[in-house]
């Protein structure tokens, strides 16, 4: 017997943005802003500064591979005691 694979319900991720993962394989910076609960200029910031999740610019407007948020997300550190902590 195969698993099947949940289809992801939409969420709310800030007011009047309902976001669909199931139907939407790219976000614009603003829904990957209130996803990640940052702000566009962050997004901006760290687009300048080669960090953050790939994107792309077709046709002028910045668009994010979901597939690819998802990928950085794995990527980043996870906080607790298992972080490293420098030392002075």
């Amino acid at each position: 017997m195969s698993a099947r694979a949940r289809k992801p319900k939409p969420m709310r991720i800030a007011p009047g943005i309902l976001l669909d993962l199931a139907s939407a394989s790219k976000a614009t910076p603003a829904e990957l802003a209130a996803y990640l609960k940052k702000s566009e200029g962050t997004l901006a910031n760290w687009r300048s500064q080669g960090k953050g999740p790939r994107w792309t610019k077709p046709g002028g407007s910045i668009l994010y591979d979901w597939a690819d948020v998802d990928e950085w997300l794995k990527s980043q550190p996870a906080g607790g005691e298992g972080v490293r902590r420098g030392v002075a």
